[in-house]
């Protein structure tokens, strides 16, 4: 078992509601999970804040599996241990239950685009690359657009 300072591990979270996302305000590492620094060594928060909760530090190839499906949520409710196949089975299922990735469109915090402006270049006769430069994306993701592999219609 490792020391953790709870007292500095919780001061890098923003608590809210029981039922809502707590979110990890200190280092984030590139896929958006959280990192805290422990005795020279780096653990995701998620891992962490389970572990006050539980009590338990189960062995690395055990999982802190998230249910609201947000990488820098640390609130215990949300977190349970697993393995790395109920870890992709939960994702599978969550993602594909509509036939479609659940961060999808507008919902990808990362979206540059609407589905408003998705419809205009659909419907924009222009060349690709006039219609990237209109709306400040690449000709690739207009083709993309174009063609159904992103940005589909409902």
């Amino acid at each position: 078992m490792i020391a953790i300072d709870e007292k500095r591990f919780w001061a890098k979270v923003d608590r809210r509601g029981p039922d809502e996302c707590w979110a990890w305000r200190g280092e984030l590492c590139r896929a958006g999970y959280g990192r805290i620094r422990i005795r020279w060594r780096k653990y995701r928060a998620n891992r962490i804040s389970l572990s006050i909760a539980t009590g338990q530090f189960p062995p690395s190839s055990t999982y802190a599996l998230h249910s609201c499906d947000n990488p820098a949520c640390v609130n215990p409710a949300h977190l349970r241990w697993g393995t790395a196949k109920e870890n992709t089975a939960d994702r599978l299922a969550r993602t594909h239950r509509t036939g479609q990735c659940a961060n999808y469109g507008e919902r990808n915090g990362r979206a540059i685009l609407t589905r408003e402006q998705a419809r205009q270049i659909r419907a924009d006769t222009r060349s690709l690359s006039q219609i990237a430069r209109a709306f400040g994306v690449s000709r690739g993701t207009v083709c993309h657009i174009r063609a159904g592999r992103i940005w589909k219609e409902n």
